[in-house]
């Protein structure tokens, strides 16, 4: 590799890699990370590496890849913030500089870069690089998968090692989050080589051989799963889809139609560099490479944006996968477009530098990772975190003592740090765990902790959190 194609390799490894590990574990695990953390110490504890599990119970809504990243940090490197988070920070980094190395290939080193950091500087980056989940793992796997893809279509070649590449992709974000990676990534491909009028690249054996390996090593990892987990698996995972994705209502047409405002805001400030469509051209000839990458990428980002407007599911995160074309359809803008610049600019390189649009997108993204990191982050993990409801449970629960829970979720931050097993099989219409176990309640079932002594339990501590929502420790009664 020339030292032009170093270069900016090491540019985006060197500001990438700060804004995603800096602070890491300065905060609190918080939300679906502590889920994703108890599941993995599941994993290790049991064994059951293809079926998730959450307070002893099957939580297969998502399959394993999230749990095994974290299961192999925490086990190698202790179980702490970073640790746990870490991988799921390297992912957006490998995601980052594979934008990078794909569109630097097809196009320039510099388009490269600014495709890269294009993604790496984004606003949902931060947020999902900086947070154990499974969007992130998924946008990796689903990114290489349309960087393969726009390859192939754009040089009009049916090579078996990029289909191979793409369906390796796929298979990572199919094992992060099951079936939505599937149709976010066809569906762009079938539009994308339509647009090219490539679709007889499809039909090739160098495309359907991998396609072929990819759904073997799918329904491996089904069969496996239903092996040790039975058809629940399947149950939850289509329960899932179903919840997030039929819950159209007329009501709901105004808010989809802003999706792509929305979309653009995550983004930001990357996805500002679109608007150099409608800025001057450089004189040159348009490449005919070029034109074909911006149409396979926006047909992707297209497909995607559509998929998500048809579907009510609503959390910024959801639109992450788009983050590949989007990034590629940056760099592409910045190379083949230019802002009108002064005789004078031209001739000093810093001065031209800042007159150069994808400088301050980095600057830009640069100026809100230190607004996240030092505001925005710790609030958020402020007013999430039960640890410090955890540290006072702790005082009157023996270590190795069961808590019994009736919730499946919601208070995970609180299980994770009390550090105690936790048994979610417990419902509040059910008769009492044996004693001496312990329960916890939330909400408006802690609000009716001192009626239910009546039941046998009696009320040891009860708590609020910053909300000021209740959290109550019971402990279950010997019998008389």
């Amino acid at each position: 590799m020339t030292s032009s194609r170093v270069i900016p390799v090491l540019v985006y490894l060197a500001v990438a890699t700060t804004l995603a590990l800096a602070f890491l574990g300065s905060t609190d695990l918080i939300r679906m990370e502590p889920i994703i953390a108890l599941g993995a110490t599941h994993m290790i504890e049991n064994g059951s590496w293809f079926v998730p599990h959450l307070y002893g119970e099957v939580y297969a809504f998502k399959p394993g890849l999230a749990y095994w990243l974290a299961a192999m940090a925490g086990s190698a490197l202790g179980w702490s913030e970073f640790s746990l988070r870490l991988p799921t920070a390297v992912c957006g980094l490998v995601l980052g500089l594979a934008i990078c190395l794909a569109t630097g290939r097809l196009i320039s080193p510099r388009c490269g870069l600014v495709s890269g950091l294009a993604a790496a500087t984004s606003c949902l980056f931060f947020e999902q690089a900086r947070t154990i989940g499974f969007e992130m793992p998924m946008a990796l796997g689903v990114g290489v998968a349309v960087l393969a893809a726009i390859r192939n279509l754009a040089e009009g070649e049916s090579s078996l090692g990029w289909w191979m590449l793409a369906c390796l992709g796929l298979l990572i974000g199919f094992m992060s989050k099951g079936l939505p990676a599937i149709a976010i990534y066809l569906t762009g491909l079938l539009t994308a080589a339509i647009a090219l009028r490539q679709l007889r690249l499809l039909w090739r054996w160098q495309h359907i051989v991998p396609l072929a390996l990819f759904f073997l090593a799918a329904g491996a990892y089904g069969l496996l799963a239903y092996r040790q987990g039975g058809l629940l698996v399947f149950h939850q995972h289509l329960v899932e889809l179903l919840f997030r994705g039929t819950r159209w209502k007329p009501a709901m047409l105004l808010h989809a139609m802003l999706k792509p405002a929305v979309i653009f805001v995550a983004y930001l400030p990357g996805s500002a560099l679109l608007l150099l469509r409608f800025a001057p051209r450089s004189s040159d000839e348009p490449d005919s490479t070029i034109t074909r990458v911006r149409i396979a990428a926006w047909s992707f980002l297209l497909t995607g944006v559509a998929l998500f407007i048809l579907s009510p599911v609503n959390n910024t995160r959801y639109y992450l996968p788009l983050i590949t074309p989007l990034a590629v359809l940056a760099g592409i803008y910045a190379h083949s477009h230019q802002l009108p610049v002064a005789a004078f600019l031209r001739k000093n390189r810093l001065l031209k530098a800042m007159a150069d649009p994808a400088t301050w997108m980095v600057i830009a993204g640069c100026i809100y990772w230190m607004v996240y990191i030092g505001a925005v982050e710790p609030r958020r993990a402020y007013s999430n975190s039960l640890r410090d409801i955890a540290t006072r449970f702790a005082d009157h629960v023996p270590p190795s003592q069961t808590v019994y829970v009736d919730s499946q979720d919601g208070y995970s931050s609180l299980f994770w740090y009390l550090d105690r097993p936790v048994h979610g099989g417990w419902d509040i219409g059910e008769p009492l765990p044996p004693p001496p176990a312990y329960v916890v309640l939330a909400e408006e079932q802690a609000r009716l902790a001192v009626s239910l002594q009546r039941k046998g339990l009696v009320l040891v501590v009860q708590e609020q959190d910053h909300e000021g929502v209740p959290y109550a420790l019971c402990r279950v009664q010997d019998a008389p």
